[in-house]
C-alpha cells in the first residue's frame, strides 16, 4: 500500500501545495461556503487540475423555497445566519463571476428535496428526525446543490 501525504492549508490565503496539472479530480463538499476568498480556491483548483480535470463541490442551495419563505419573515436564510459560519451566498451571478470564468459547467446535481417545516411537525410527536427527504430533486426543494465543473482541456 502506498503512503499518502496530507497537507494542511488555509484555503482562504494559502496556495495548494501541489504542482500544476497534478490531479484528475478535486472535491470540496460543504467547504466553499465557509471560505472568505472563493476566488482563490477557484484559481488554485484550476491550477492543480490536469486539462479536462473535474472539480466537484457542493454548497447550500440559495434557490430553496423554504429558505426564501423564511427570508420573507426573518430577513435571513437558515444556511447564512449569524449562528453559523457560512459566508458565500452563491447566486447565479456570483457563481458565474467566481467559477464560470475558470471552468466549464458540466452538471448541476440537486439533493433530494426536504419537506419544509417537517422537523417542527415531527417534534410534536417526539421524533428527533429533522428533515424528510421526500420531494423531487430540484432547485426549488433541495437544501444543497452540487456543481460538477471541468477544466478546459486546451488550457
Amino acid at each position: 500500500m502506498q503512503d499518502t501525504d496530507f497537507a494542511s492549508v488555509d484555503l482562504n490565503f494559502d496556495k495548494l501545495p501541489y504542482n500544476e496539472n497534478t490531479f484528475d479530480l478535486v472535491t470540496a463538499f460543504q467547504v466553499v461556503e465557509h471560505l472568505e476568498n472563493p476566488f482563490l480556491i477557484a484559481r488554485e483548483v484550476k491550477r492543480v487540475l490536469k486539462p479536462g480535470g473535474i472539480f466537484a463541490f457542493s454548497v447550500p442551495n440559495p434557490y430553496n423555497l423554504s429558505f426564501k419563505i423564511k427570508y420573507l419573515f426573518t430577513d435571513n436564510m437558515p444556511p447564512w445566519t449569524k449562528e453559523n459560519n457560512h459566508l458565500l451566498f452563491l447566486t447565479k451571478a456570483v457563481f458565474g463571476k467566481t467559477y464560470g470564468t475558470e471552468f466549464i459547467l458540466k452538471e448541476v446535481i440537486y439533493q433530494k428535496g426536504t419537506v419544509p417545516f417537517w422537523g417542527r411537525f415531527r417534534k410534536l410527536f417526539g421524533s428527533k428526525k429533522k428533515h424528510l427527504k421526500a420531494l423531487p430533486r430540484s432547485k426549488n426543494f433541495a437544501r444543497r446543490v452540487c456543481y460538477v465543473l471541468q477544466k478546459d482541456g486546451a488550457r
